[in-house]
């Protein structure tokens, strides 16, 4: 069970699952990455992925401002 301050696990757990091809997954835990660790590039750039892998441009255009 992940603590709720553990970003750098909730980071790998997000790109894990955008490797795999599961994005939707994904979002749920880069989004909580972000949310620890606002700084964090590595976690904005893979929900841009995610969204992308989804279809989902204008979120992820979104993101990337």
């Amino acid at each position: 069970e992940l603590r709720d301050e553990d970003a750098p696990a909730a980071l790998a757990i997000g790109i894990n699952l955008v490797r795999v091809g599961k994005p939707a997954e994904a979002i749920t835990w880069l989004e909580r990455a972000e949310r620890q660790d606002p700084s964090s590039a590595s976690a904005i750039v893979h929900r841009i992925d995610a969204l992308t892998d989804l279809g989902q441009i204008e979120q992820a255009e979104l993101a990337f401002y």
